[in-house]
């Protein structure tokens, strides 16, 4: 999918894979990030909570894999307690997060 939306013309998407995390289309380039494994209690919102993770990184001008992987700790983290923001890390526990096994594809 992510091949199409480059040969469209397309230089930045990100697939949000669920269970399966994510994906990132980044100028010609594929970068896979692997869920993590978290306690899931409710799901809701975690699809938003993700693109603030990676809006937030992108801004402080993060890497794509460091903006693809702020996005799966938030999306990840959110879906640890009911509701759709309370289980968004703090800046400190997103900033406490590695990058192992982030990579291009």
């Amino acid at each position: 999918m992510l091949r199409a939306f480059a040969k469209a013309g397309l230089r930045g998407v990100a697939l949000k894979l669920g269970a399966r995390g994510s994906m990132l289309l980044w100028e010609d380039r594929v970068y896979n990030g692997p869920p993590l494994a978290v306690k899931t209690r409710d799901t809701t919102g975690a699809g938003d909570c993700f693109d603030a993770g990676f809006i937030h990184a992108w801004l402080a001008g993060a890497s794509p894999l460091e903006r693809l992987q702020s996005g799966n700790v938030c999306g990840a983290r959110s879906t640890q307690q009911l509701g759709g923001v309370d289980g968004l890390p703090t800046p400190r526990l997103l900033k406490a997060s590695r990058l192992k096994g982030y990579k291009k594809a």
